[in-house]
């Protein structure tokens, strides 16, 4: 298992899920391994990052690309001097009427750290994921018709 992805449907609408995730003070909130966001340079953009205090006792640089609003993104970070990385992109389609979110959540975790992590605990890997998708489930204000 090199590749996570998860899906869920989120009860609003492309732009208020954006909404809700571009302001990276959110991300402590629904990241399960991020435990505080210290600082932002130029926010959900292409080239813009966040520092984050993460879990367990770690500080890490989001990287942010492929921006397209309100559709995609991807972020990078790398960890212990590259010895672990990990890949997210985040893909938002409207449903048929507009009013809900299919959000798809595609993580990788690389690096030699990365690869014993996902040897010998592949659980650990796909529970970011997951849980970071079910809290945003929860998170993101529901859309009213």
């Amino acid at each position: 298992m090199s590749v996570v992805q998860r899906t869920a449907t989120i009860l609003a609408a492309p732009e208020r899920v954006w909404t809700y995730l571009a302001d990276l003070h959110n991300w402590a909130e629904w990241e399960p391994d991020i435990v505080e966001v210290l600082s932002i340079d130029g926010g959900l953009h292409d080239g813009g990052s966040l520092r984050a205090r993460m879990k367990p006792r770690l500080r890490a640089t989001i990287a942010f690309t492929e921006v397209e609003r309100p559709r995609r993104f991807v972020c990078h970070t790398n960890l212990l001097a590259g010895l672990l990385s990990a890949r997210a992109v985040f893909e938002l389609d409207p449903s048929r009427d507009g009013t809900a979110t299919d959000f798809s959540y595609t993580f990788r975790m690389g690096g030699p750290v990365g690869v014993v992590i996902r040897t010998f605990n592949p659980q650990k890997v796909i529970k970011g994921p997951e849980t970071g998708l079910t809290n945003l489930v929860a998170l993101v204000p529901v859309s009213r018709a």
